[in-house]
């Protein structure tokens, strides 16, 4: 049966989707559920799912709303479960899809629980490469005086080696930023 044929012999029996608005009066974060309290009346929904996901196997996609904030709760005929399907301000989102995780709030962006630290700032990167570069540049030609003069003091040509060496070395830097990623 698809889902049209599904949502059509839904609606023959006579049972149709409601829609309620709401205010968030309470958030459980690890349920991924809310406390929502009726606009139309003074009762509290409990229990009511952030995801539409029924049943995930671990994947899931979630909107936190704002406490506080208001909700659009859609609820089917005969049923005592309510999803969140709009919301006036959100609070964060979720998504987990197999290992990968993701999550946005008004802090940043989390990749995979942030275990493996942030993401490098290419521009920062760059100006740390160059002051090794700078150092490495200066070391290069204090190594070279120094080796010049002893040259110079023993008579003998020493330094050439290690100039030969170096002359053959460059310092290259390739663009490292990843186009496909921005921030």
């Amino acid at each position: 049966m698809t889902i049209a044929e599904a949502l059509a012999e839904f609606v023959k029996r006579g049972k149709s989707p409601r829609v309620v608005i709401a205010t968030v009066s309470d958030i459980d974060s690890s349920a991924r559920t809310i406390t929502a309290k009726l606009a139309a009346s003074d009762g509290e929904l409990p229990d009511v799912r952030l995801t539409s996901v029924i049943d995930s196997n671990g994947n899931y996609s979630c909107d936190y709303p704002k406490k506080d904030s208001s909700v659009w709760l859609a609820i089917a005929d005969g049923s005592k479960e309510a999803v969140v399907i709009a919301m006036s301000e959100i609070e964060k989102r979720e998504l987990i899809i197999g290992s990968m995780k993701y999550m946005v709030d008004k802090d940043g962006f989390v990749f995979n629980d942030g275990n493996k630290g942030g993401l490098p700032i290419v521009s920062k990167v760059k100006d740390n490469l160059d002051t090794i570069k700078n150092y490495v540049t200066a070391m290069k030609a204090a190594i070279t005086s120094a080796l010049g003069t002893v040259d110079a003091a023993a008579g003998s040509a020493s330094s050439g080696t290690f100039t030969t060496t170096m002359a053959a070395l460059n310092m290259n830097q390739v663009d490292m930023e990843n186009k496909d990623i921005k921030q």
